[in-house]
């Protein structure tokens, strides 16, 4: 088998050199170069792209920090780039810091060079410390610039509070000089004023010197003080003979007031047009003050009288005596009565209410004191005063001819209390009387929107049962209507108007019933309404415009129809004038001056109204005063000695107990009702010691020695029927009685 030559490069020839392979290691070590070459640049360019970010890092923590800083040989790549970082960071860092420190100096001291350098010094003084040799000379002459500029700032900022400074010291002083001139020209002190003047102008021409002040300034200013002087010399006259303190204050302000209108109308001759009517401006305010303080004085003691005098009034209706001054007595009255009255209240809730009760009763109104103290009881939580304050509102509320006192939810809640304390303990009773009067919202709301819904169904009906429960409630016993009242009556209308409205809102408002709404809405009527000269009315006008103990309002009917007859004629008589009471008249109650509307019963039977109100409080005190004169004349009549009587007729104990509560009135009438209660059984001896027409005082009769025996025998005879009649009624059995020898 043939072998075959083995084919490289090129056609083998025998007897040639083959170059190629040389040629191609020399290329190829060439190629090694070139590459070495490019690798070594490349990693020259990093490590020098290192080094400047290294050394960045390097200078800004060095000058941030204050440390040293240690720069490189420079025999290796990037050595170069990272000290060059180092020192351009570091400088650059250093000049914010610096910067920094003068900003905060500035900031801190803007006008005192002084305590700026301190600051600055104390702070550039550490940071040149720190820097190292290298970096100094340059940071140096950097901060020299910066410091420049800056502390030049502040050097101005310094003279400009010197200045300022100089200035206020300068107005300061030269304020207070004013106001001492002003008070020596007040005062009249001319010697004083004349040094004043002196050293105050010399201080003004100081000041212009050392330029605080312009040449306008010093002039503005001595041209005001001279002003002022002028001004306060006139009030110092003024002063002197108006003003002073040993007149009286009304006197002053009367003066005063009368100067005021003289400089008014002419001017004082020797002053300027301005300092005219700056003086004129100052009397004003000093006249107001004087006059402002004489009001205050007249209104507190006006006030205090009067406060005096509404208490007196109070305590003598109490006592049944005539009142201390012909004033309404207002409820401002009554509180400030009842405040006087219950320092001598009891402090146990049971008598308290009872002391509170009679006092209403006798004064005819619950204070606005006695309301509040009774409402935080019934908000306490002791059980004693809760229970006590409930039984209060409902017995203060069922008093009859008075406003009921409470009302809302503070009487349903009382109200609720007190009824189920007659059937749960104290706690039961207290949950639910607050779930009856304060339901939550909601619950509320229910309630009312099902309420409604229930009051608008069969109206008709609704309507009738409110007629027949005021026909019910009123036409007999104490609130009869009596005859006076028809079924198509206005006031009787009104009447049933107002029981609808009260009767609807208090179940509105959260009665259990409608029922009990109806029962309590008529009491109220009961309570509010009265009978009156003029009907059944609220705010009846005996209330407030009556005369005597019997509250007596004819006068109101009669001096009525003497001025109405001149409008609608004489065709109708006193009796047939009709009052009726609205909202108006409920407001002026408040204040004690209830108006009424009116209208006349013509002689068709048609009501006519009248256009005016009729207003009794406009004649009432002319009235008032006429009655107590006339009562006065009467006092000075002599009147029956009860004690003399009783001692000069001798009588057994019991007869003389029962002779004494009989004779314990002047009104026959009363002693009629205590003696006997009825006019058949009225004994004679009675009769014949008072004489007189009812409401007018009774005076004794002059009985001569047979009559005065005639007496003691009907008395005898009298007493002794009435304890075997008292005997009989109780069932027990007769006695016989023992009585003294009347000849004793």
């Amino acid at each position: 088998m043939a072998i075959k030559p083995i084919i490289r490069y090129g056609k083998f020839t025998p007897t040639g050199v083959d170059r190629s392979g040389e040629t191609r290691m020399r290329a190829l070590a060439g190629l090694g170069e070139q590459v070495y070459d490019i690798t070594r640049d490349v990693v020259k360019t990093k490590r020098e792209q290192e080094a400047a970010v290294e050394g960045q890092k390097v200078g800004q923590e060095a000058a941030l920090e204050g440390k040293d800083v240690e720069l490189r040989s420079g025999f290796k790549f990037g050595d170069a780039q990272f000290n060059q970082a180092v020192s351009k960071a570091y400088t650059y860092e250093s000049y914010t810091k610096i910067q920094d420190y003068i900003n905060e100096a500035q900031i801190n001291n803007p006008d005192s060079v002084q305590n700026y350098e301190n600051e600055l010094n104390s702070k550039i003084q550490g940071l040149f410390d720190a820097t190292p040799e290298a970096f100094k000379g340059d940071l140096e002459a950097y901060y020299r610039r910066a410091n420049s500029s800056t502390r030049n700032q502040v050097q101005s900022g310094e003279l400009k509070r010197i200045n300022a400074d100089n200035i206020a010291k300068f107005n300061s002083g030269n304020d207070t000089l004013a106001t001492s001139i002003t008070n020596s020209a007040r005062a009249l002190d001319f010697d004083s004023l004349d040094e004043l003047l002196t050293e105050y102008n010399d201080g003004l021409d100081g000041a212009y010197e050392s330029r605080l002040i312009t040449a306008k300034e010093r002039e503005d200013k001595k041209a005001n003080i001279n002003d002022e002087v002028a001004i306060q010399l006139k009030m110092g006259e003024v002063d002197n003979s108006i003003f002073d303190e040993t007149i009286s204050l009304k006197d002053r302000a009367e003066r005063g007031l009368l100067l005021v209108d003289a400089l008014r109308e002419n001017p004082d001759q020797e002053l300027t047009a301005k300092q005219n009517d700056a003086l004129l401006k100052t009397l004003e305010s000093k006249v107001n003050e004087v006059v402002t303080e004489y009001n205050q004085s007249v209104k507190v003691s006006d006030a205090e009288l009067r406060k005096s005098n509404g208490i007196a009034n109070v305590r003598a209706r109490v006592a049944g005596e005539l009142p201390a001054t012909s004033d309404v007595i207002t409820d401002k009255d009554i509180d400030n009565d009842y405040n006087v009255q219950r320092l001598n209240f009891s402090v146990a809730p049971e008598l308290l209410m009872d002391e509170r009760l009679n006092y209403a009763t006798t004064v005819g109104s619950v204070p606005k004191t006695m309301k509040t103290e009774i409402l935080s009881e019934l908000r306490s939580n002791d059980p004693d005063r809760v229970v006590v304050a409930a039984q209060s509102i409902m017995e203060l509320n069922a008093l009859q001819g008075m406003p009921e006192a409470f009302s809302g939810q503070d009487l349903i809640y009382a109200d609720a209390l007190y009824r189920n304390m007659e059937f749960y303990e104290f706690d039961e009773a207290f949950k639910r009387a607050t779930d009856i009067a304060f339901p939550s919202s909601s619950t509320q709301k229910s309630m009312m929107e099902s309420r409604k819904s229930e009051l608008s169904e069969d109206t008709v009906k609704r309507n009738k049962t409110y007629a027949k429960t005021i026909d019910d409630a009123f036409e007999t016993g104490a609130f009869g209507f009596g005859t006076q009242f028809t079924p198509n009556n206005i006031e009787r209308d009104a009447m049933i108007a107002d029981l609808r409205t009260l009767a609807e809102d208090n179940y509105l408002l959260g009665f259990e019933t409608f029922d009990a709404a109806l029962q309590h809405s008529v009491r109220k009527m009961q309570n509010s309404y009265k009978t009156s000269e003029f009907g059944f009315l609220q705010h009846a006008p005996e209330e407030y415009y009556g005369l005597g103990k019997t509250k007596d309002t004819s006068w109101i009917r009669q001096s009525l129809h003497e001025e109405l007859i001149a409008k609608y004629g004489d065709g109708f008589k006193p009796d047939d004038i009709i009052l009726l009471s609205d909202t108006e008249t409920s407001t002026m109650a408040k204040k004690g001056m209830p108006t009424y509307q009116a209208f006349i019963r013509m002689p068709n039977g048609s009501l006519q109204p009248v256009d005016e109100r009729v207003n009794p409080s406009l004649d009432y005190p002319a009235v008032l005063k006429k009655h107590n004169e006339k009562i006065a004349e009467k006092a000075q009549v002599p009147v029956l000695n009860k004690r003399k009587f009783l001692e000069e007729y001798k009588m057994p104990p019991e007869q003389a107990a029962r002779t004494r509560e009989a004779l314990g009135s002047n009104n026959v009438f009363n002693v009629l009702t205590k003696a006997v209660g009825a006019f058949a059984d009225a004994p004679e001896f009675i009769a014949k010691f008072f004489e007189g027409a009812q409401n007018e005082l009774r005076q004794s009769r002059e009985l001569s020695q047979e009559q005065s025996r005639e007496v003691q025998e009907a008395m005898f005879n009298w007493n002794e029927q009435y304890i075997a009649r008292l005997q009989k009624a109780s069932g027990k059995q007769e006695i016989d009685l023992t009585v003294a020898d009347l000849s004793n």
